[in-house]
């Protein structure tokens, strides 16, 4: 459901599991809003579920969810690798590409 899902800007998902449904202690399916606030990233096989909401510049860690927001910290940005700069392209000329033919 496109409508429970809210994603602000500057935002950076990792391979992260957004999921906004669950189920209840009475076996009930139930459906809640996820909201990401801007400038915030979710690393790499993160799982973020239904209810949660992230502050604003919030960086989950990798391995991580969304009830371990205590231990978001601003030095997980680093793990997020759509925030890393590509490498150079001699590198790729010399390591990767030999490596690949």
């Amino acid at each position: 459901e496109f409508d429970l899902l809210f994603i602000g800007p500057n935002v950076a998902l990792d391979n992260a599991t957004l999921r906004p449904f669950a189920m209840d202690s009475r076996g009930c399916f139930t459906l809640r809003k996820i909201q990401i606030g801007e400038n915030s990233c979710v690393c790499a096989k993160s799982v973020i579920a239904g209810g949660a909401t992230l502050a604003e510049g919030t960086c989950v860690a990798p391995l991580s969810s969304s009830h371990e927001l205590c231990d978001a910290r601003p030095e997980n940005r680093m793990h997020c690798r759509p925030l890393r700069a590509l490498p150079p392209l001699w590198l790729k000329v010399l390591c990767g590409w030999p490596i690949l033919l």
